[in-house]
C-alpha cells in the first residue's frame, strides 16, 4: 500500500489488528493509530538529573535532557552518565546529551542585554516567585532582596540544587534569581551576540559538555525568528549544521544507531 498525503490515506486497515495487552501495570486493546518509524522504535528521551533518573537514562535512553547552567557541571554530568552507560554494557556514544539554552540574542551584546532588561522588567513579583515556587518550594517569606536559602520544597532536587549553586556563586538575590527562572524557566541563559552565543556553544561541544543543545526562546515566535535569523548563519558558516537529504529521520540526524 502507498501512502498517500493528499488523500488522506496513512494506513492499510488490513493490516492493523488489536494489540489485546493484559500486563501488571496497564491493559490495552489497542491498536496504535501512527504509523511504525522507520527505525521500528521511536526514540526515547529521559530527563531529570538525580541518581535515579541518570539510571534510567544510562539504561534506556536514546537523548537526555539537561540544564546544566556552567560548563564544569554539563562536562561532569555527561562524563558520568557515559560512565554509566558503559557499566550497563551500552555504548557511550548511543546517548546524546541536549543541554538546554535559553538565548537572549542580539547584533551586539549590548542589544542582548537590553532585550533582556526589557523582559525581565514585566515580571511582578507575585509572578516571579510562583516561578520560583515550581523550582525551589515557598520563600515568599524571605526578603525578596536578601540571600536565596535552602530549598524548602524542591519538586525537581537537581534544578533546585543547580539554581542553588548559581545564586550562590553570582551572589544573586531571591528577585535576581526569579529573573533567571522567568528568563529560562530553568534552563541555562545566554545573554550574548549571535557570534558571541556561537562561541559558547562550540566551546561546550568540544569541552565534552554536551552533545547538542535543546533552544528554548524566551517569546514565541518572536525570538525563533530572531534565532533563525542571526545564529543560524554563523552556525553555517562553522559547519556546526549538516546537511541531510529529504526524509532523514531523527535517529540519523541525531547520529544514533538503528534500532
Amino acid at each position: 500500500m502507498k501512502w498517500d498525503k493528499r488523500d488522506a490515506v496513512f494506513q492499510d486497515p488490513a493490516k492493523i489488528h488489536a494489540i489485546n495487552h493484559r500486563g501488571t501495570h496497564f491493559s490495552v486493546s489497542g491498536p496504535l493509530d501512527i504509523p511504525v518509524t522507520p527505525s521500528t522504535r521511536p526514540l526515547l528521551v529521559q530527563v531529570g538529573a538525580s541518581q535515579a533518573g541518570m539510571e534510567i537514562a544510562a539504561r534506556h535512553a536514546d537523548i537526555v535532557y539537561a540544564v546544566p547552567h556552567d560548563i564544569e557541571t554539563a562536562v561532569q554530568y555527561r562524563q558520568t552518565l557515559r560512565d554509566m552507560a558503559r557499566g550497563h554494557g551500552r555504548d557511550p556514544d548511543s546517548i546524546k546529551v541536549l543541554t538546554g539554552i535559553t538565548p537572549y540574542v542580539g547584533r551586539t551584546h549590548d542589544d542582548a542585554q537590553k532585550l533582556y532588561d526589557t523582559y525581565n522588567s514585566l515580571i511582578p513579583p507575585e509572578l516571579g516567585l510562583s516561578y520560583l515556587y515550581a523550582q525551589m518550594g515557598d520563600l515568599s517569606a524571605f526578603p525578596l532582596d536578601g540571600p536565596v536559602p535552602e530549598p524548602t520544597d524542591a519538586r525537581v532536587r537537581s534544578i533546585a540544587n543547580n539554581l542553588l549553586k548559581l545564586a550562590r556563586e553570582k551572589n544573586l538575590t531571591i528577585r535576581e534569581l526569579y529573573g533567571v527562572i522567568a528568563a529560562g524557566f530553568g534552563a541555562r541563559v545566554s545573554i550574548s551576540s549571535a557570534q558571541g552565543l556561537v562561541d559558547e556553544m562550540q566551546a561546550w561541544l568540544e569541552a565534552g559538555a554536551s552533545d547538542g543543545f535543546n533552544i528554548c526562546p524566551p517569546l514565541l515566535p518572536l525570538e525563533l525568528d530572531r534565532f533563525i535569523d542571526l545564529v543560524i548563519p554563523h552556525m553555517r558558516a562553522r559547519g556546526m549544521l549538516p546537511s541531510f537529504p529529504a526524509g532523514t529521520g531523527l535517529r540519523r540526524r541525531m547520529n544514533l544507531p538503528e534500532a
